[in-house]
Parts: structure tokens; sequence; C-alpha cells
């Protein structure tokens, strides 16, 4: 049986910047990303879905902010740690 979970993360901390990267906290693909760069985002707006062992994870900047990098494309394995994208 092929089952397919969302999670929840809590909200991303940044240091004190004008510049904000998001990270991965899991290993896994890139499944989808629904914003480009440019885009006004809501802190609560999903910026990259990445799937790990039948798990979707959706990475959101946790702040408002403009997207000015996407590290990523659809189809990249990403690790732990990996930056996303970044925000301003």
């Amino acid at each position: 049986m092929n089952e397919t979970y969302s999670v929840d993360l809590p909200d991303f901390v940044f240091e004190e910047s004008e510049e904000k990267r998001v990270k991965s906290t899991i290993t896994g693909r890139v499944i989808s990303i629904v914003k480009c760069e440019g885009d006004y985002i809501d802190s609560n707006e999903e910026v990259v879905m990445i799937e790990s062992m039948k798990m979707e994870v959706g990475y959101s900047a946790g702040v408002p902010g403009k997207i000015i990098k996407i590290f990523v494309h659809v189809g990249d394995l990403v690790t732990e740690g990996q930056e996303l994208f970044e925000i301003e």
C-alpha cells in the first residue's frame, strides 16, 4: 500500500539579517516548487516540497518576504542542512 503523509514542521528561526535562507531538515527528493524567484510570500506559504520515504514535507519561510533565490530544482536529491531558498 502506497501512502503519502504530510508533516508540519515548526517555524524556522533566523539570525538577525536582511537575507534569510531556509534549509532542508531531511534527506529526500524535491517533488515541487510552487513559487518563483521574485515572488512575495506570506509566512506560511509553502515554497518547496520534498518527499522522503513516502512522506511529503513542505517548506515555508516562517516569515513574510520576497524570494530572492531558489537553490534547488524539481527532481534534485537534497540532504539535511542543504539550502533550499533565500528570502529578504
